[in-house]
């Protein structure tokens, strides 16, 4: 696995800490601590302003570098929230979600803002969170790093169809003309095409053999990379991706 992108895996894995009830502060800074457990003195520091229970911003002043991690599943005996968006995937029911198209937005408006002052961001997550990073990544055209990203039994979960894109960088046209929620057309103007290619190059999902979450999003338009699970360890789980 690609040295550079095992932050990414670390940021995934971290920013399952602001799940929970305890006070924000202190889910932060477990969070931030999990993070510097793996890369201590990274120079990577929480945007406390920016980040909530499903999204963790880590900014890097001295590098002009961002680091957008969406929280993958954790389910509480009150909170099912996770697992109601996991069966929306799944059954690829998700385009009627606002949560997803939520995240997008968000994503959409801080990564403007940060490239206006100089700053490169980059979109990750693991399962539930490596999926709305994925279809984050399309919708506003910015480099993603994703691993075992949740798939869809019953279609390509909104990445040939237009609804995320509606509020995006690219959804005037593609989302409103060639792309409608819902509807895929015949490519004959290339444009899908070109999209595909843009994806391949933007998106990259590092996934594990026997991980039976990410076998569909396996076939995604995006660079796909096998890792061989660690002996001992769950296929699914984010440990798999972490070796520092």
């Amino acid at each position: 696995m690609n040295e550079e992108d095992q932050k990414f895996a670390i940021a995934s894995r971290a920013s399952y800490e602001m799940f929970g009830k305890q006070p924000r502060d202190e889910r932060i800074a477990k969070t931030q601590s999990t993070f510097d457990s793996y890369l201590p003195n990274s120079g990577y520091k929480i945007d406390e302003s920016l980040t909530n229970s499903r999204r963790t911003v880590f900014t890097n002043d001295d590098s002009k570098d961002i680091i957008i991690a969406h929280r993958g599943t954790k389910v509480s005996k009150n909170d099912l929230k996770d697992i109601k968006a996991d069966a929306k995937i799944f059954f690829n029911k998700h385009e009627d979600s606002k949560r997803f198209q939520k995240a997008i937005d968000k994503d959409n408006e801080d990564i403007k803002n940060f490239k206006k002052n100089g700053y490169s961001v980059t979109l990750t997550g693991h399962s539930l969170g490596a999926t709305t990073a994925m279809l984050s990544s399309r919708a506003n055209q910015t480099k993603s790093v994703v691993f075992n990203a949740g798939g869809s039994a019953y279609g390509d979960h909104g990445f040939q169809t237009g609804k995320f894109l509606s509020n995006s960088t690219i959804g005037g046209v593609l989302g409103a003309v060639i792309l409608p929620s819902g509807f895929q057309v015949k490519d004959k103007l290339g444009m899908l095409n070109k999209l595909e290619k843009k994806q391949k190059k933007n998106i990259k999902h590092y996934y594990t053999t026997a991980d039976p979450v990410s076998l569909t999003s396996r076939k995604l338009p995006a660079k796909q990379i096998r890792i061989n699970r660690k002996s001992g360890l769950d296929p699914h789980t984010i440990d798999n991706f972490i070796f520092v």
